[in-house]
């Protein structure tokens, strides 16, 4: 049995929330690379890490969101886009302590895919494939591709990943919640997206950020319908709001707890949180889940 399997025999699984929202709380500048962070902190990234850990999350997410080549040449870190990722691992892998899974999170390459940006599917797709082959060989369990808006994209990493490891790799995409139903930035409606990316031999497959713990219950039923894979959904701590130039989420803790109970009656196999949520939101889903199977 793999570990993947494993995992999911005891689902749902709770799996980490947000990093950026927890450098920023760690002191990370608004607006810089947090992987700068990593190289400058490793010992704090452990450290929030172990947070989650501590909340119950039983899959640990690498800081390498920005972490492809391009972002981090165009962030003035390209010289050091094999150290980052290998570090990112290294404290990941220190804070499972052996008890928990790593995955290597994998992000969008900041351009759009020809015709209307300057990188074909095939250049995205070397570039990922480039990234998640020290991702693979530092150690982690599974690719983690997240937060994707153009399903062309999502299949070029997917590819990328393919070309170097043949495990488990997840695939998350973003999408708004319009009158039409559930789409992309790119325009890509979930009922394409969920049978592409399992066609293309994803593993688990799900969304992440732009939608509220609340708004984001109908998509992750629709996910379940669509696909026989296991699900992942994330949501945000609520909509974004700036006040004093900060920004801020409404939702709290109980109210994800509480949306959490709702994917796990839908089945969702997989549950974390994307941005504003914190170690505190995690441990309320597992106290509420904890009651549930009590």
């Amino acid at each position: 049995m793999s570990k993947i399997d494993e995992l999911l025999r005891d689902a749902p699984v709770l799996v980490e929330g947000g990093m950026g929202t927890m450098l920023m709380q760690a002191g990370l500048p608004p607006g810089a690379p947090g992987e700068q962070y990593l190289l400058d902190n490793p010992d704090a990234v452990e450290a929030i890490h172990r947070e989650y850990a501590a909340a119950g999350v039983r899959v640990h997410i690498t800081n390498t969101f920005n972490g492809n080549r391009l972002r981090l040449t165009r962030s003035g870190l390209g010289e050091h886009f094999e150290e980052i990722n290998r570090i990112a691992v290294r404290v990941a892998r220190q804070a499972a302590d052996g008890q928990r899974l790593v995955a290597g999170s994998i992000g969008p390459s900041g351009e759009m895919l020809a015709p209307l940006g300057p990188i074909s599917a095939l250049e995205a797709a070397d570039m990922f494939a480039e990234q998640a082959g020290i991702l693979v060989d530092a150690g982690v369990d599974l690719l983690w591709i997240e937060t994707m808006t153009d399903i062309a994209e999502a299949i070029a990493a997917l590819n990328g990943c393919r070309r170097v490891w043949g495990g488990p790799i997840s695939v998350s995409m973003t999408f708004s919640d319009t009158p039409r139903g559930y789409y992309t930035m790119m325009g890509n409606a979930v009922e394409d997206c969920a049978p592409q990316l399992e066609n293309a031999g994803a593993t688990i497959i799900g969304s992440n950020c732009q939608l509220t713990a609340e708004g984001i219950i109908p998509l992750a039923a629709k996910f379940k319908e669509l696909s026989s894979l296991p699900v992942l959904i994330e949501p945000n701590a609520g909509i974004p709001e700036i006040h004093a130039g900060k920004v801020e989420y409404k939702d709290t803790p109980e109210l994800f707890a509480k949306s959490a109970e709702r994917l796990a009656e839908l089945g969702v196999e997989l549950i974390g949180g994307c941005c504003g949520t914190t170690p505190a939101f995690i441990a309320a889903a597992r106290d509420r889940l904890a009651a549930l199977r009590a």
